[in-house]
């Protein structure tokens, strides 16, 4: 569609600044809101039309996307990561940053966010309340560990911390005075509180991946060596319809599983992953890609009825999974984390690879 006025929101808790320009008759256009979706919809429509807004990513999240969308305004979200904003423009006001995002969007050099239904909005709050409750559990154990250690108690079991058996010992810690002993026993009830209230998360997101439309593409993501339900269920919500990406470089690339690189005329210079795009996903294929390390055989049993191809790519992804690791330490001898990080963009593609033989 040919666009005749753009319009960029600066939008904030309270209020939403507006800059509408067109490039036709250079006419701009200011306006400052409070936050009410229907009034910034009643203005946008009052100018020379076809009209398109843009907002950048941020607190907001897609709600003031989809009010506009109900009132039938043309809205994108542009990605904030990928804005490119002058070097020499020191002046920050928020008149100034909707100008600015109403020219970007004139000049196509908006990179858009892709909003996911509702839905799939709602089971992304499940997986990243669990990613929380899992830092927050690391945490209160850490908490835990040195403060045992901090009073010169060692525990003299051979089971690893954490076990039946550590987890006794600790029950059963006397600290020299009365206030340490209340410190230590709030943490170690806090271990005991997020344990509990991340296995019961657990349950629910373990009942969500037997249900459609995630069952199918769970079961089959499972088959890759090292992926769990867990894990399935946190990429399928973060990415949502992976058949945006054409390619799976495409898709590695918006994961951040890709070499950063700084080259110019004859020099050729690369370095770490970019670690731009989705986190939670990115995270999520790290932690696959380390769980796949302690797999001793590539076998897995495809269950009947499963799609002969799908089943195919199975076989094929595990192998190569396998190999690829093994000939990143011994014949490269790359580092263990450097061996597990290609591991993990190898298990992106791989999920790209299965989603398109699956539909996804």
């Amino acid at each position: 569609m040919h666009y005749r006025t753009f319009v960029g929101l600066d939008v904030h808790k309270s209020t939403v600044t507006a800059c509408a320009w067109n490039p036709n008759t250079e006419e701009e256009n200011r306006r400052t809101f409070l936050y009410e979706p229907s009034a910034i919809a009643e203005w946008i429509h009052s100018l020379e039309g076809p009209v398109q807004a843009v907002y950048e990513s941020g607190f907001c999240g897609f709600s003031l996307y989809r009010s506009l969308s109900e009132l039938e305004v043309d809205c994108v979200i542009a990605a904030v990561s990928k804005i490119v904003r002058p070097k020499g423009d020191k002046v920050k006001t928020d008149k100034r940053d909707a100008r600015f995002l109403s020219r970007q969007l004139a000049g196509g050099n908006i990179s858009k966010v892709t909003v996911p239904d509702i839905e799939t909005e709602n089971l992304r709050e499940l997986s990243r309340l669990r990613a929380t409750l899992r830092d927050q559990l690391t945490a209160a154990k850490h908490r835990v560990s040195q403060m045992v250690l901090r009073y010169g108690l060692r525990f003299g079991g051979k089971e690893k911390n954490w076990s039946t058996k550590h987890r006794s010992w600790l029950g059963e810690i006397e600290m020299p005075t009365v206030y340490a002993q209340s410190v230590f026993d709030y943490w170690f009830g806090e271990v005991l509180r997020l344990e509990d209230a991340k296995g019961r998360l657990e349950k629910v997101i373990r009942s969500l991946c037997k249900e459609e439309p995630l069952k199918t593409a769970v079961e089959a993501f499972c088959l890759i060596k090292g992926v769990s339900e867990i894990t399935a269920f946190c990429v399928l919500v973060e990415i949502g319809n992976m058949a945006r990406f054409k390619t799976a470089g495409a898709f590695s690339a918006y994961l951040g599983l890709v070499p950063s690189e700084d080259s110019s005329g004859d020099k050729t210079s690369r370095g770490g992953i970019t670690k731009t795009g989705n986190t939670h996903a990115r995270k999520a294929f790290v932690e696959a890609a380390w769980a796949q390390n302690r797999v001793k055989s590539t076998y897995v049993k495809i269950p009947e009825g499963t799609d002969l191809e799908v089943a195919r790519a199975i076989r094929s992804i595990n192998t190569r999974l396998k190999r690829r690791r093994e000939h990143l330490l011994r014949v490269n001898k790359r580092k263990s984390c450097v061996a597990n990080t290609a591991i993990a963009r190898e298990m992106a593609v791989s999920f790209w690879t299965l989603a398109r033989l699956l539909v996804v």
